[in-house]
């Protein structure tokens, strides 16, 4: 899945031009870019590959006008609805699975009890700290 001009996973777009692209997987390009934004995205619309439950829980309160998943969880759309963001996806799932198909996203799963940008933050620097010690 490829969105913006660049082959990206993740863009972020505002008045017609690209402020923000990505080619990672993951929500690491959005958890990095709103922890070295923050404020920065006032009427921006976001595209990624995948849009989850983590991904607009960590966004809530930026002022995004809008957001388009390829694939997005159910979890996204009750979030989305909440704060009044237009979000649109191609393809709508119940949850998201992990990459090994065995379980839940962890991102999901670490997310599961945050209603604000800030408690997601550090519930995804815990998550993203577990993962990475392996």
């Amino acid at each position: 899945m490829h969105l913006g001009r660049d082959g990206g996973t993740f863009v972020l777009v505002r008045e017609g031009g690209v402020i923000a692209e990505d080619r990672r997987r993951s929500i690491v390009p959005i958890y990095e870019h709103v922890l070295l934004n923050p404020g920065d995205f006032a009427g921006a619309s976001m595209a990624d590959a995948v849009l989850g439950r983590a991904a607009v829980v960590l966004v809530r309160g930026l002022g995004l006008a809008a957001a388009h998943g390829a694939i997005v969880s159910r979890g996204a759309t009750a979030l989305a609805t909440a704060d009044d963001l237009s979000l649109t996806w191609d393809t709508l799932v119940e949850g998201l699975r992990d990459r090994a198909g065995t379980g839940p996203c962890p991102f999901e799963a670490a997310t599961a009890f945050c209603w604000t940008s800030d408690q997601a933050l550090s519930a995804l620097a815990a998550a993203l700290g577990r993962m990475r010690a392996g």
